[in-house]
């Protein structure tokens, strides 16, 4: 039988690892997250609430020894709109607080996920450091979900390490048939969702899709709110234009059909929490590759 294992999920978001870890005999025991709205999708879906301490400060004896670590920390210190400022970042504090204290609680496996450009960061040059130093077999990744036959652009960098195996490649086929855009579009009588006159004509910013089309942009935090490179936009069958609603979005980064946002929350708050996320699909492939067994096989 296989072992059961015990996890810590930092930075957990709307818990992307969460949806995953039950396939892998994994509990999550502790999640940590500063957001409030996060942590309330987190709570309804889960049935536990992350803490929401903040781990800038967080001390070796806070936190409890398990087998894996998820990390998915902040992501604008290393992107070109958060000004690349890398380890000045006052956001990127408690990724380097956790990266410290990694010595002393030496989980067996830790994963990282972020944008591609935390790959050549000083963010990653010290992980590396740490993890060489704790003599943990490492691999790093370039990952999108589009090489799964999803039709959608979300390209990110992971990193998978091992104090008990070693790293496996990930070598990922080509699919034997694209996923169509239909399978992940509900039809929705949200007002709310569809442009009005004013931003219908600010159509030319927009990238514009129908469900026929092949590949949507890569949705960020900021969709609903910056035009441009923030997501695409969908073309009903009755030629209205319209916004994906959030749970379109979590159901193209492979979330469960039971995954659910509080009835009441905002559009522009559910964009920015699913934005934020990570396809359960490529951390299935990561948690693999460390050698963890998905019981669905």
């Amino acid at each position: 039988m296989q072992k059961e294992y015990r996890a810590l999920e930092f930075f957990s978001g709307i818990g992307a690892f969460a949806q995953v870890s039950k396939l892998f005999e994994t509990e999550v025991i502790h999640a940590f997250d500063q957001g409030q709205d996060a942590n309330s999708v987190y709570e309804l879906n889960y049935n536990h609430r992350p803490s929401s301490r903040n781990l800038d400060s967080i001390k070796l004896d806070q936190i409890d020894k398990v087998d894996i670590w998820w990390m998915s920390p902040p992501c604008l210190p290393y992107t070109r709109k958060g000004n690349g400022a890398d380890v000045q970042d006052p956001r990127s504090h408690s990724f380097l607080n956790l990266t410290n204290l990694v010595a002393g609680k030496l989980p067996d496996r830790i994963f990282i996920e972020n944008v591609p450009e935390f790959k050549n960061s000083k963010a990653m040059q010290l992980l590396e450091n740490t993890l060489e130093q704790a003599m943990y077999s490492f691999k790093t990744f370039d990952l999108c979900s589009s090489q799964l036959g999803i039709p959608m652009l979300r390209r990110r960098f992971f990193l998978a390490a091992s104090r008990c195996s070693q790293i496996e490649d990930i070598e990922i086929k080509s699919p034997a048939q694209m996923r169509e855009l239909s399978d992940f579009i509900n039809s929705n009588d949200d007002d709310s969702l569809y442009l009005d006159e004013f931003m219908l004509s600010k159509l030319d910013a927009f990238d514009i899709v129908s469900e026929s089309s092949m590949q949507v942009t890569c949705f960020t935090s900021s969709y609903g709110k910056q035009h441009k490179a923030s997501g695409s936009l969908l073309r009903t069958k009755d030629n209205r234009i319209r916004y994906f609603a959030a749970e379109e979005i979590v159901a193209l980064l492979g979330f469960s059909p039971n995954f659910k946002f509080p009835r009441h929350m905002k559009n522009q708050t559910k964009w920015r929490l699913a934005g934020n996320s990570v396809d359960t699909r490529l951390i299935s492939l990561l948690l693999e590759a460390s050698g963890l067994k998905n019981k669905n096989g």
